[in-house]
């Protein structure tokens, strides 16, 4: 039975994909780093900052790439649907958020924004996690704190690294068509669940139940 869902937070709450590989391009170009595609760029989208950094640019100065990027050119826009879906899982679901951005960016959107963190029971972001996507053990922590199993939890995500950490720990994924990833990245991993936006999760979870 599911009891819980569980959301990334860039690409699937929040619509920042385009506006982060945007700024990307601008900061690599200061750099004179070597240019690379978008696909290269979402494959990486799920994984903490410094590590994606390094799989694009092997050897890059983490710290001065950091300097150079705009955090404020990043858009915080909620996805079209994204509040209204919560509110109804809520009422049937325990909800909680686990991405690889930092504590204090994420919260700062949060606070921006028209979500409240009392929609998620528990929010695990970079600093609070010891391993990350997608290694299977970053599951761990979220399901000691809910007392939950995997069997019990359904995650939410729109990248690669989303369905791989999936994979990984064994837990049902329902790949979202808003951030990174394209319909033919998610059916390459063999993803069974595709949905267009967070609009389409209740009648998917609810079918998803009955199997």
């Amino acid at each position: 039975m599911i009891k819980a869902i569980v959301f990334d937070f860039d690409g699937t709450i929040i619509d920042s994909t385009e506006s982060i590989w945007e700024e990307y391009q601008v900061v690599a170009q200061q750099m004179g780093l070597e240019e690379i595609t978008y696909r290269e760029f979402s494959r990486q989208l799920g994984k903490p900052w410094d590590v994606a950094l390094k799989a694009l640019w092997p050897g890059v100065d983490v710290s001065e790439f950091s300097s150079k990027y705009r955090r404020d050119c990043e858009s915080q826009k909620v996805l079209e649907g994204v509040g209204e879906t919560l509110e109804i899982l809520k009422d049937q679901y325990r909800l909680a958020l686990l991405t690889s951005r930092g504590r204090e960016t994420l919260y700062s959107i949060l606070k921006s924004q028209t979500l409240t963190q009392d929609l998620f029971e528990l929010i695990l972001h970079r600093d609070r996690l010891e391993y990350h996507k997608p290694d299977p053990q970053t599951l761990k922590p979220l399901l000691l704190d809910m007392d939950l199993t995997a069997e019990e939890i359904v995650y939410v995500g729109d990248s690669v690294v989303d369905a791989e950490f999936a994979a990984n720990a064994n837990i049902i994924f329902v790949g979202v068509l808003t951030g990174g990833a394209s319909r033919k990245d998610f059916e390459e991993l063999e993803v069974e669940h595709i949905i267009s936006s967070l609009s389409e999760l209740p009648g998917l979870i609810d079918s998803i139940s009955r199997l």
